[in-house]
């Protein structure tokens, strides 16, 4: 590890590096769980620890498209630009992992079965039945929309 100063600041910041090049130093991060005033102090704490990126997205499915074919990225797209500020680059998840209440409510079956044949309750992660039609004709919409 070594130190660099960062030039318009002067602030000392935390720059990895392996064999000469930069190293990816990353953590999963939420911004959808966190009030946007307080992206700035994450992104700012992050960049202070030597964090260059960031994965997101793949619990936000309900805050990318809160009601069926409703899309909206704009929040998505201001937290990406606050860690973009702070030097941190995104790999961006798809939200599969938590499929929106919405979606249950629409498609029973997607809800994941225990070995008796019983459907888990909506309300945990990865919780889906990961072949059910429903589920995957709804993650090509997810997905596509993203791209």
């Amino acid at each position: 590890m070594g130190i660099r100063k960062d030039k318009p600041s002067g602030r000392a910041l935390r720059s990895y590096r392996l064999n000469g090049g930069k190293f990816v130093y990353g953590v999963d991060y939420y911004p959808e769980a966190w009030d946007e005033s307080r992206w700035e102090k994450d992104a700012a704490m992050m960049q202070a620890a030597g964090i260059n990126f960031v994965r997101l997205a793949e619990f936000a499915w309900v805050k990318m498209e809160p009601e069926e074919g409703h899309f909206d990225f704009a929040r998505l797209d201001r937290a990406l630009k606050v860690l973009n500020t702070h030097g941190i680059r995104a790999v961006l998840g798809t939200p599969t992992a938590a499929p929106p209440a919405w979606l249950y409510a629409k498609y029973p079956d997607i809800a994941a079965m225990d070995e008796h044949g019983v459907r888990y309750r909506f309300g945990s992660r990865q919780n889906v039945c990961l072949n059910n039609p429903n589920f995957r004709a709804d993650v090509r919409r997810i997905v596509t929309a993203m791209a």
